[in-house]
């Protein structure tokens, strides 16, 4: 009776309308109470946390071979980090056990959602639930240009006197990669029908105003990608929008100078200070070069290099990949690698699309950090990756 109960839940396409809903919801409450300096604010972690142990739960009381296979995988890290995290100099649990746990739960996040669907290829994605994804990020963008054209604090991507508006979203690296999953989806669906181009026009509007350098590196490439794609060179039309942008900056050039050097004095002085590669970086090359090579000669042993240990929170660089290999070793590393592009990112099923657009993806990753630990957009890459699996596109109805 369980398990009957069990396998109609994850079943049931109106789960994944659900989660999508108190997802989303739980993120625009946390930045309402934020802002509204409410004793309390971090909502979505009680969500995504409740959803991490009820998808254990399922597991447990029905289990298969890939839910076993994922038990597997998460014991296993889960035992590389307490054992890391002892060995890390001086050894012993320090004060920053609970937050490097924080961290943990991130990472394997998005495998919570395997292990509720058993697997990507199962998760119950029909119209209902992309028509709840596509009105998240009309909501959201709506949300967003609001924010711009009345200069709402609330609605900003930085707390400081740094441009970007984000809508709903209080991290600046959910908002980059909701955007990255939200322009690579709506690229894809202009194939299906015309009435999205408006849509992703709105979308990569959003995507220049919420001020991240890692997003406007992605929109740049997506442009460029769907320049190709879509052979727009062989177009008059996009020769008329050509000649009239050049002559539009001509006649604003003094205003659109003025604007972006106070949009990007910043980044200009920082170039200026210290070249390029810092200025693209946000300083993680420098934090690469001296920080993160002090600290592992100083805390770490034989067993953390195999499996990991580290304060994350002070010496994670936010280059994705070498933070996962400082956060679980080279054993861990490698072993949560493996498992994740086996599972979740998988090339060989991606349409040639989507092997592009997830690739500009993990390159923003790379740059800017917080791809594999962000949890808040775990579900929406689920969401994307289902769309553009090459066996799956005339699944979804």
């Amino acid at each position: 009776m369980i398990k009957e109960k069990i396998s109609s839940l994850t079943r049931n396409p109106n789960s994944l309308v659900a989660l999508l809903l108190i997802f989303f919801v739980g993120d625009a409450m946390v930045k309402s109470c934020y802002y509204a300096h409410c004793d309390f604010h971090n909502f979505s972690a009680i969500t995504r946390g409740l959803f991490f142990a009820l998808s254990l739960f399922v597991s447990l009381f029905y289990l298969t071979d890939f839910r076993k296979k994922t038990l597997l995988f998460i014991s296993i890290l889960a035992l590389f980090f307490f054992l890391g995290q002892y060995a890390f100099s001086p050894k012993g649990f320090e004060d920053h056990l609970l937050d490097n746990f924080i961290y943990f739960s991130r990472y394997l996040f998005i495998f919570s959602i395997l292990l509720f669907y058993n697997g990507l290829r199962t998760i119950p994605l029909r119209k209902k639930a992309l028509n709840t994804f596509e009105w998240i990020i009309i909501i959201n963008t709506a949300a967003l240009f609001v924010g711009f054209l009345f200069d709402m604090k609330m609605l900003k991507t930085y707390q400081g006197t740094r441009f970007g508006f984000s809508g709903f979203f209080l991290v600046p690296s959910i908002s980059t990669f909701f955007y990255a999953i939200s322009l690579s989806y709506l690229a894809f669906k202009i194939k299906e029908a015309p009435k999205y181009k408006l849509l992703f026009i709105a979308v990569l509007l959003a995507s220049f105003l919420v001020g991240t350098k890692a997003l406007l590196l992605f929109a740049a490439l997506t442009l460029a990608h769907l320049f190709f794609l879509y052979k727009i060179y062989l177009h008059k039309i996009f020769y008329g929008f050509l000649a009239a942008a050049i002559l539009l900056f001509f006649i604003f050039k003094n205003k659109l100078i003025s604007v972006l050097e106070k949009t990007f004095s910043v980044l200009v002085s920082v170039y200026e200070e210290s070249g390029f590669i810092t200025m693209a970086t946000s300083y993680r090359n420098i934090n690469l070069q001296s920080d993160l090579i002090e600290m592992v000669d100083a805390n770490w042993g034989i067993i953390n290099y195999l499996i990991g240990g580290t304060n994350f929170t002070r010496y994670r660089v936010e280059f994705d990949f070498i933070d996962v290999f400082l956060f679980f070793g080279i054993v861990g590393g490698v072993l949560y690698l493996i498992y994740y592009f086996k599972h979740i990112i998988k090339f060989f099923k991606l349409t040639r699309f989507g092997k592009i657009q997830v690739g500009f993806i993990l390159c923003i990753g790379f740059l800017s950090g917080s791809f594999f630990n962000n949890a808040p957009i775990a579900l929406y890459l689920c969401v994307l990756l289902f769309t553009i699996f090459k066996s799956d596109i005339n699944e979804v109805h």
